[in-house]
């Protein structure tokens, strides 16, 4: 069995989305040349998702944690395992990686700097272990320059971003809020401020919590995460359905 493992923030880079875009399609060449490889010397089936799986089919199945990768990412170029798998398959048998036209690197790559910035009070401390470490941007978007690249540390936080993908820090800079790399402690202020506000909770079921892949103040933010998760279902803090 083979996974695609975590990768971080760092796979995208500054600029207008060509980098991006580029290295996504390099990696991914790459990848199916290294996989048709390990399968042809082992004898696996490239096309059985128990053979090559993502680290989000891994979890579903049942033996990895709960990541995103790499569908957070190729969902945005048109990649998917599946057609991933297929071109394992046409490698091993010689044949050219072929990808399919991708929407616009506008399209791709919105550029949200300019976002609302909500005042939110706490700590966050960094929990990411992979070795390339957590970017901090100037700004709360995936296409803000890069200030620096930290591997531990725990940051007063000063905000939150409209889309609250970014918590902003006291020194002015943004830091991912995605729960599996960073650690969030709201001040005790901020605690008494929220208290019985409740998320907005996207899962399968209200009964199934450890399906759960996202939870927001925002409403909006909640559905959206949903409408590109299909199966799964926005709910209130006492567990009724909102969307």
């Amino acid at each position: 069995m083979f996974h695609f493992m975590p990768i971080g923030d760092n796979i995208f880079l500054p600029g207008n989305g060509v980098n991006t875009k580029e290295h996504i399609y390099a990696v991914y060449r790459n990848a199916v040349q290294f996989f048709a490889f390990l399968c042809k010397e082992y004898s696996f089936n490239p096309l059985d998702s128990s053979v090559i799986m993502s680290h989000q089919e891994g979890h579903k199945k049942g033996i990895a944690s709960n990541h995103g990768d790499v569908g957070h990412l190729w969902d945005k170029f048109g990649l998917t395992m599946d057609q991933f798998r297929q071109d394992v398959k046409g490698a091993m048998e010689g044949a050219a990686v072929s990808l399919a036209p991708v929407p616009s690197v506008d399209a791709l790559c919105d550029d949200t700097s300019s976002q609302k910035v909500n005042a939110l009070n706490g700590t966050v401390k960094v929990i990411y272990k992979g070795f390339d470490g957590l970017n901090i941007r100037k700004a709360p978007s995936m296409l803000a320059e890069i200030d620096q690249v930290v591997k531990s540390g725990t940051f007063t936080v000063v905000g939150i971003s409209k889309d609250e993908k970014w918590y902003k820090l006291k020194s002015g800079l943004f830091i991912t809020s995605i729960p599996d790399y960073v650690e969030f402690k709201a001040a005790p202020e901020q605690k008494a401020g929220t208290a019985g506000t409740g998320y907005y909770r996207v899962r399968k079921s209200w009964q199934d919590a450890a399906s759960q892949i996202g939870a927001f103040k925002d409403k909006d933010n909640a559905i959206n995460l949903c409408r590109h998760n299909p199966g799964y279902k926005v709910f209130g803090n006492f567990g009724n359905q909102i969307y």
